[in-house]
Formats: C-alpha cells, sequence, structure tokens
C-alpha cells in the first residue's frame, strides 16, 4: 500500500482581491522528504506556504494533512492538528517577541500547546537550545541579545518544540549572513535525519536549494513548471525557465546549464503578455506558435513534471 503523503495539494488558488498569487496548484510532499519551491521574488512561493499553514485562505483547491481535508476547516478544529505543522519564518528577529526571554518564547508552545507541566518545561528549554547548538544559559536572554543566525536557531527550536510533522521553512536563511547559512541548513538537515521530519523550503537561492532538496518545484508567476528529483533537474533543467535559473546560479568551476539564447536570463516576475498562452511566452527562446494560444499543464515526462510544449531533452 502506498504511504499517504504527509501534504496532497490539487488545485490551489490563493487571491489577494484582484491579484491571483497562486494559480491552481497540484503537489505531493512525502513523509520525511524534503520538498524545495524555488522560483523569482514575486512567483507565488510564500503565498503558496502560508495557505498551506492555514494563514492564508484558499481561493479554490484543497490542501490535504496526513490525509485530512484542512482547506476550510473551523479554527476550533484545527487548533490541536496546528501542533503538527510548523514555521520557521525569513526574518528571525521579527518572528520572536522582543519582550519574552528566548526560555518563554520556546517554553510557551511547550506549556500551551503541547501540554508539559510547568515543572518539566525548563529541561526541555534547555534541550532544546542544545539540539540547535546553544547554551542553557541563553534561555534567560533576549532576542536582541543574539545574532542573526543565532535567533534563527532559535526559531527553529520554538518550532521543534512542539514535535511537529511538518516544518514550513520560508527563505530562513535569506536573511543571514552567507557565512552562517551553511551552519543553518547543516542543521535542518541534521534534525530533518534524525526527526524523520517532513520539510517544505521556500528559497529562491537554488545552489541553497541544491544542498537540502530531495525534489524540487519550480515555480513562474502563480504556478509550477517543472517538478523533479534535485540532482536530476539541476543537472538537467528541461523547462526553459528553469535553465534560467540553473545558469544563472554562481558557479567556481563551471557548471549549470548552457548560456546564451538557450538560457532566458531571469529578471523581475511580469504578467504574462496575454489571458492565453504560456505565461513565460515573452522570456522563452524555445517558444512555438502553439504557445501563444495553449498554456500547457503540468505533466508527467520521464523523471520529473513539467508544464512545456518544447522542453529541453
Amino acid at each position: 500500500m502506498t504511504e499517504t503523503p504527509i501534504i496532497d495539494v490539487a488545485g490551489l488558488t490563493v487571491r489577494y482581491g484582484e491579484t491571483t498569487a497562486v494559480d491552481g496548484v497540484d503537489l505531493t510532499i512525502a513523509r520525511g522528504e524534503v520538498f524545495a519551491i524555488v522560483g523569482e521574488s514575486g512567483c507565488g512561493k510564500s503565498s503558496l506556504a502560508r495557505a498551506l499553514m492555514r494563514l492564508a485562505p484558499a481561493a479554490t483547491g484543497r490542501i490535504r494533512f496526513d490525509g485530512i481535508d484542512i482547506t476550510a476547516m473551523p479554527d476550533r478544529a484545527l487548533r490541536p492538528m496546528r501542533r503538527r505543522l510548523q514555521m520557521v519564518f525569513q526574518d528571525p528577529f521579527a518572528s520572536l517577541n522582543p519582550r519574552k526571554t528566548v526560555g518563554q518564547a520556546i517554553g510557551d508552545p511547550l506549556r500551551y500547546v503541547a501540554g508539559l507541566p510547568r515543572a518539566a518545561v525548563d529541561g526541555r528549554v534547555r534541550d532544546l537550545l542544545a539540539q540547535v547548538g546553544l547554551r542553557p544559559e541563553h534561555a534567560d536572554r533576549l532576542p536582541h541579545e543574539f545574532s542573526g543566525g543565532q535567533r534563527q536557531r532559535i526559531g527553529i527550536a520554538r518550532a521543534l518544540a512542539v514535535d511537529p510533522d511538518l516544518l514550513v521553512c520560508d527563505e530562513p536563511v535569506s536573511a543571514l549572513d552567507v557565512s552562517v547559512r551553511a551552519q543553518i541548513l547543516n542543521l535542518l538537515a541534521d534534525i530533518r535525519r534524525a526527526r524523520n521530519l517532513s520539510m517544505l523550503f521556500i528559497s529562491h537561492d537554488l545552489s541553497v536549494v541544491e544542498h537540502i532538496a530531495d525534489r524540487v518545484a519550480v515555480m513562474y508567476l502563480g504556478r509550477i513548471v517543472e517538478i523533479g528529483p534535485a540532482g536530476a533537474l539541476f543537472a538537467a533543467p528541461r523547462h526553459p525557465y528553469t535553465r534560467a535559473l540553473v545558469a544563472a546560479v554562481p558557479r567556481i568551476r563551471g557548471g549549470g546549464a548552457p548560456r546564451g539564447e538557450e538560457a532566458a536570463a531571469p529578471a523581475v516576475a511580469v504578467p504574462p503578455r496575454a489571458e492565453s498562452g504560456c505565461r513565460f511566452l515573452d522570456r522563452c527562446p524555445r517558444a512555438l506558435p502553439a504557445c501563444a494560444r495553449v498554456e500547457p499543464v503540468l505533466e508527467p515526462v520521464g523523471d520529473r513534471a513539467l508544464a512545456c510544449a518544447n522542453p529541453w531533452g
């Protein structure tokens, strides 16, 4: 029997007024898998993550968590499940209450969500701090007393406090120095292995995703255009947009997709030229006449799924 995925999304759409941020997305995340979503700023990555966390409403579509439909579940019914879905935010300082000590920030979920007795909270807080590479005495300090990397470790410890099944990481290292990013990525990888934790990892930095992900989805203007195993996708990107993103990743010793006419240089995401047709049409070096008339749908092609009428082979 096939194991139920931890996340199963079908036809998910998220709108803010007249703007469609997420447009009919389908995806699944397996248990213990790190599933990454990449794309330029404004493509809908964070809106998708917030919808999965029920922090943004879905206009249409369905979200199943561990086989349970949570798309329109009332807040009262959803509350017991929230401990199983936790989030690590992009800005580690803004996500922490500046008036609460680290011990309080991590201890409150233990008391009020996990129901741990007050007497057991302090010891558990110190255990969690040790797991993320911090010292026990850090529990008595306030967020402003820490560096950005340390604050992100605190955010991770707080998310892990209630023993979640899925950790949603929304650009968790983009606000950190390069030297600190590797530490946080290694920490997340270690935690994933130790806990068999499922993870949704949102990033615009492909070099970061290449380090941590099992599978990668590439998003453009609200839709997923390619999904595949991380190694295969980075070694041989097939969608022209994916190929452009991979070609733009700085390499010390070459590698990546060929440049020139084979790769349309990434730019700020812009609306599609027309209501019909492929939304990548204006930037695609491989467009066919049919691409102006019909928008491709995401379909299985070999080891991945593609939404492209003329992908690279």
